[in-house]
């Protein structure tokens, strides 16, 4: 959930309002139906990875972290926002790659031409998800954070965001759209004239 870190680091700093605009619903929304409905389980608050399984990689050679920052603070960083899904209710338990088992992937992955990272894992699970959401968001709005849910970005421009029946100017804007918004974030990149890079896909 990009979108919740960052508003939490925005709000930390006491110099920002910060809103949020989510084209999904709130927790309780979304348990609806079971959550399974494909929009309820894609868009939301808390996005898709942290509704479906909340499978954390505690590793900065994950999810490319690394290339941005050095080392020692990528898992630094790694480290804060770990602690904050603890504070809000995720599990303690921390899995850890058998060590008698990753010789052996590493090298069967070599063979294929694929790099193999045994990684560090906290799994929330989805038993939890929604509580561990709940509390973060709680959280959100008691330093200031305002939500606008059920709202859908129709376009960005460098000055304001479009919104079905109304525009709003910004000074400072943050995209983070989630696997939902893939499409409509290579097209807003696109309009804007945004230089765009594809890395590596992470599989795990």
């Amino acid at each position: 959930p990009a979108g919740l870190f960052a508003a939490l680091s925005l709000a930390a700093a006491g110099c920002f309002e910060v809103v949020v605009l989510d084209q999904g619903h709130d927790v309780d929304e979304r348990l609806a139906e079971g959550g399974q409905r494909r929009e309820r389980m894609t868009q939301g608050v808390g996005g898709a990875g942290l509704w479906t399984s909340g499978l954390l990689n505690l590793v900065p050679a994950i999810g490319g972290l690394a290339d941005f920052v050095e080392r020692d603070k990528a898992q630094g960083l790694i480290d804060e926002i770990d602690a904050v899904f603890v504070a809000h209710g995720a599990p303690d338990t921390i899995f850890d790659p058998p060590p008698e088992f990753t010789p052996a992937v590493k090298h069967r992955a070599f063979v294929e031409n694929i790099e193999f990272i045994a990684a560090r894992q906290r799994l929330i699970g989805t038993d939890r998800s929604a509580e561990v959401i709940r509390s973060f968001k709680a959280e959100l709005e008691g330093r200031g954070v305002r939500f606008r849910l059920g709202t859908r970005v129709e376009c960005v421009e460098r000055d304001r965001v479009c919104l079905e029946n109304e525009e709003l100017a910004y000074d400072h804007l943050i995209l983070a759209p989630g696997r939902a918004g893939m499409s409509w974030l290579e097209a807003t990149a696109r309009h804007l004239g945004m230089e765009m890079t594809y890395e590596p896909i992470d599989l795990g």
